[in-house]
């Protein structure tokens, strides 16, 4: 099946014009900004222990040192951001660290607004200027959103380079531009292996529509395996293996993801391989037990937690221009209506077999969500 070209969306031209210095736009980024400020004054201390984590990880990175009391492995992208406090503090000699906490917090703020500018600019792309602006608007009011934006952790900027590169996706083919899609879908990885939940339908969908375009394809599949081997080389440098993190990180998720599914639908024997083949990653021995296989197939939040939850992750009202956009991308089917939608279904069906549920990890389709809200917005103004 040939998809339609994103040249025929309404309001779609060559670039996502970006009105920066326009009074509404402003608006939107001072009252997200304003918003995570307030945020910030009413917290006590840190949310998640991934806050304190990333910093130590950094701290550690920068002197040559593992974390202490910490078996965690995990891609250091996002210390690397965090790093640069103390490579400053090492060369002057400043031995007094406490400000670096509140500079990785007005970091988490610049990518917080980043990621609204963003929204913006892919709700233009997708329903035209006023549409961009409630997608701004969705995005940063976003419960969720406001309460990692001044968290130290490796969310908020994986979805901010995740929607670059939804936005560009969502343009009209060109090498160039695909390789730029690979490119920011790479860096995304980087930062935070969650971004697979955007990186792999999103350069499915691309590949599908640039099927024809062997180029613009193999420019796409580049780009992103650059950030693959990127990914690979720093686990090199620091786990002393190729790609370890990331090994690590598909046997603590796809693996038992996977397995979830496979029992669900009766193939037992292939749940309880992939099962095993998790278990070997995590502790070096095969867990062989059919039954915690099974009972592990068993064991998780809710099927339905996302969509109770919803009205948590957005605001009821922008939930509603969501769905309204949904119908609407079902109903008049375009290239730039269906990504959003597809990216928000498939992540919805993956997340429902994962173990652990939590609204963070939707922080990836943020984008994609606030472009459907876009497109409600666009059918009912």
């Amino acid at each position: 099946m040939r998809l339609p070209s994103p040249d025929a969306a309404r309001g779609l031209s060559g670039s996502a014009p970006e009105p920066w210095r326009e009074r509404d736009t402003l608006i939107v980024l001072l009252t997200t900004l304003l918003l995570a400020v307030v945020v910030w004054v009413r917290s006590d201390g840190y949310v998640l222990a991934d806050s304190v984590e990333y910093i130590e990880h950094a701290q550690a990175l920068v002197a040559g040192e593992r974390v202490v009391d910490s078996s965690d492995i995990r891609g250091i992208g996002f210390a690397v951001v965090l790093a640069p406090p103390f490579l400053l503090a090492q060369a002057l000699g400043i031995e007094d660290l406490r400000w670096v906490v509140p500079f990785a917090r007005l970091l988490q703020l610049v990518f917080t607004l980043l990621l609204v500018r963003a929204a913006m600019r892919i709700g233009n792309t997708v329903a035209g200027r006023r549409a961009g602006l409630a997608a701004g608007w969705i995005a940063g009011t976003s419960p969720v959103l406001l309460t990692f934006s001044i968290e130290p952790v490796a969310d908020v900027l994986a979805a901010t380079l995740g929607a670059e590169a939804l936005l560009r996706a969502l343009q009209p083919t060109s090498t160039r531009r695909n390789l730029a899609v690979g490119l920011w879908l790479g860096a995304a990885l980087l930062i935070a292996f969650k971004s697979l939940l955007v990186a792999g339908p999103l350069a499915a969908l691309v590949a599908l529509r640039d099927a024809r375009r062997p180029r613009a394809v193999g420019a796409l599949l580049l780009g992103l395996g650059i950030g693959v081997l990127v990914q690979m080389l720093l686990d090199r440098l620091r786990y002393g293996e190729w790609g370890r993190s990331l090994e690590f990180y598909l046997g603590a998720n796809a693996y038992p993801i996977g397995a979830r599914i496979a029992g669900e639908l009766g193939f037992v024997d292939l749940a309880r391989r992939l099962y095993e083949m998790s278990e070997a990653l995590h502790t070096g021995q095969p867990h062989s037990a059919a039954d915690a296989v099974m009972g592990d197939v068993r064991q998780r939040a809710s099927v339905d937690f996302y969509l109770v939850h919803a009205a948590r992750f957005v605001a009821l009202p922008a939930l509603v221009l969501v769905l309204v956009g949904a119908a609407r991308a079902v109903l008049r089917p375009r290239f730039v209506r269906l990504v959003p939608l597809a990216l928000v279904v498939i992540a919805a069906v993956v997340t429902t077999y994962k173990g652990s549920k939590d609204l963070r990890l939707w922080l990836p389709l943020l984008p994609a969500v606030a472009a459907l809200g876009a497109l409600g917005f666009g059918a009912i103004a």
